[in-house]
C-alpha cells in the first residue's frame, strides 16, 4: 500500500530515504452539503475551476489538478513496524488535499 510521506519540521524536503515522489491529483474538499450552500454563504462560485465537481455525503469536492508528493510503500504490518522502528514516532491520518490517501507524518519536533 502506497502512503504519502512527510516530516513534521519539513514539509517540503524529502522525508525519508524510502521516499519517491509521485503526482496526485489536489482534491478541493470543503464541508458544506451544496455548491449552492457555499455561494450563499461566501460567494464562491465552486464550479468556476476545477473539474470533476461533486456533491458527497461529507460535502463538495472538486480536482484542481496534479500536485507533486513523496509517497512510501508498506505492504505489511511488519513493515510498517520497522518504519515505525526506524523513524521513532509517526501518525497516520487520511491526506488533507486527497482523502483516497493516507499520510504517514513522522513526527520530529
Amino acid at each position: 500500500m502506497k502512503f504519502i510521506c512527510k516530516r513534521t519540521s519539513d514539509y517540503d524536503e524529502r522525508p525519508c530515504e524510502e521516499a519517491v515522489k509521485e503526482s496526485i491529483t489536489f482534491v478541493d474538499h470543503r464541508n458544506v452539503r451544496t455548491f449552492e450552500d457555499l455561494k450563499r454563504a461566501c460567494g464562491e462560485d465552486f464550479l468556476a475551476r476545477g473539474t470533476n465537481h461533486k456533491e458527497t455525503s461529507t460535502g463538495i469536492q472538486r480536482d484542481l489538478g496534479p500536485r507533486d508528493v513523496y509517497m512510501i510503500e508498506v505492504n505489511t504490518l511488519e513493515e510498517l513496524l520497522e518504519f515505525r522502528e526506524k523513524y521513532k514516532r509517526i501518525v497516520i491520518e487520511p491526506y488533507y488535499d486527497n482523502h483516497d490517501y493516507l499520510l504517514i507524518e513522522i513526527y520530529d519536533t
